[in-house]
């Protein structure tokens, strides 16, 4: 016997109202992972440990070709069970550490990982085990897409000297590299970004960009996305922690053109009390790897000129009402009558 509408209705009712609580569940238990790493976080030895556990983890990595595509059939590297780019490679470490971090990192590029951290540091001397190198430069070609801030790559620095570890050729592998420094045909103009990694350790993963904001994906993958619908949990956290796809630069402010512009919050100094206005626009400023309060105000501007924005929209694109040529007529007939009627009293 088939089942009625309404008996259909409840039993779709009751799995969604599972389904909801089974995810609820486990959004608090990641919330509560969060918490906990955060505190764990707040002492800097395990900063620290964390640091050089990250950098180990990266180079297990050692010997994962870049791409399928840029490979022969029949070869090792061809068939082999995963691949690796330069962003990748990051963030499959950073997966594999997800409880100890606190969060998962976003599958944002490396524009998108540039923009979560803040700290820059002026040069290389600076940089410690496990901070990451930017590189920014313009393609010769002009067909080639222009990525956000110009940044195409990005490798883990190693500690010793200039070297670091990644993934930089497309027919490569990832690998130790001796220096970070290269020289490419295809593209020139090359310009280096050394971002500490400090934020993240402390437990903290959001956009710090004025010009982009990362927006969550939509829910429109298949089985083997990680947006599929038993991820949705940890999607709802990510998109929590600010992570996404870039809607691209807005109207104000220049988009990528110093990086100075990707400081969205300041550091607030434990010494002088203060926060350190008065360096943000600073191409040298580097602040200290010590993580303080971060004042974060991108939210408060997107929303107001968001609100400006839609406010002035609405005023133009508001749509008429249509009416018939005798309606017109008609109306134009009683505005001339007004008009006369008005002349006259002011004429009387």
């Amino acid at each position: 016997m088939r089942a009625s509408f309404s008996e259909r209705r409840e039993e779709e009712d009751e799995f969604l109202c599972r389904r909801n609580l089974h995810t609820m569940e486990k959004l608090k238990g990641q919330r509560l992972m969060r918490e906990q790493a955060q505190e764990r976080l707040r002492d800097p030895q395990h900063r620290w440990a964390l640091r050089i556990k990250f950098l180990q983890q990266v180079k297990t990595y050692i010997g994962v070709p870049y791409s399928r595509k840029y490979h022969q059939p029949g070869t090792a590297e061809h068939e082999s069970a995963l691949f690796l780019d330069c962003c990748g490679l990051v963030r499959r470490a950073m997966r594999d550490l997800h409880q100890d971090f606190g969060f998962a990192l976003g599958p944002g590029n490396q524009c998108y990982q540039y923009d979560t951290l803040p700290i820059t540091l002026s040069r290389p001397q600076c940089m410690r085990p496990g901070d990451l190198v930017f590189i920014s430069w313009t393609y010769f070609s002009p067909f080639m897409k222009r990525q956000p801030h110009d940044i195409v790559h990005v490798e883990v620095w190693l500690g010793e000297g200039e070297k670091t570890v990644g993934a930089r050729w497309h027919q490569g592998k990832v690998q130790e590299f001796p220096s970070y420094q290269f020289v490419s045909s295809s593209y020139g103009n090359m310009r280096y970004h050394f971002k500490s990694i400090e934020t993240w350790l402390s437990g903290a993963c959001v956009s710090h960009c004025r010009d982009h904001r990362w927006r969550l994906p939509d829910d429109k993958h298949n089985g083997k996305s990680i947006f599929s619908s038993h991820h949705l949990d940890q999607q709802a956290v990510m998109s929590s922690e600010g992570w996404g796809e870039p809607s691209g630069p807005r109207e104000t402010g220049v988009c990528g053109a110093q990086e100075e512009l990707c400081l969205g919050a300041v550091q607030y100094n434990s010494e002088t009390k203060q926060g350190l206005t008065e360096n943000f626009g600073r191409r040298d400023f580097a602040p200290s790897n010590t993580v303080g309060i971060m004042l974060h105000f991108n939210n408060t501007r997107n929303e107001q000129q968001e609100a400006k924005e839609s406010k002035a929209t609405e005023g133009r694109l508001s749509p008429r009402k249509w009416r018939s040529p005798q309606e017109q007529k008609g109306t134009q007939v009683m505005q001339l009558k007004a008009k006369g009627q008005g002349m006259s009293e002011v004429q009387g």
